[in-house]
C-alpha cells in the first residue's frame, strides 16, 4: 500500500491558485471552477483551523 504524505497549505493554496488563473483563461469553465474554487476556500478553513496546525505553529513557536 502506498502512503501518502498529509496535504500542506502549501498544497492547498498552490490549487487555490491555479484554478483562478484557469478561471480568467477559461471562462467556458465557469461553473465548474468556482465550484473547486469554493471547496478550496473550504479546505484552507479547515487546515488553518485545524489542531494539527495549531500543533505546528506551536512546535515553531508562533
Amino acid at each position: 500500500m502506498i502512503q501518502r504524505s498529509p496535504i500542506s497549505l502549501k498544497h492547498y493554496v498552490s490549487r487555490y491558485r491555479m484554478d483562478k488563473e484557469l478561471l480568467s483563461k477559461y471562462p467556458e469553465n465557469k461553473e465548474l471552477l468556482e465550484r473547486k474554487i469554493k471547496e478550496h476556500e473550504k479546505a484552507i478553513i479547515e487546515y488553518v483551523t485545524s489542531d494539527r496546525f495549531q500543533t505546528q505553529l506551536n512546535y515553531l513557536n508562533l
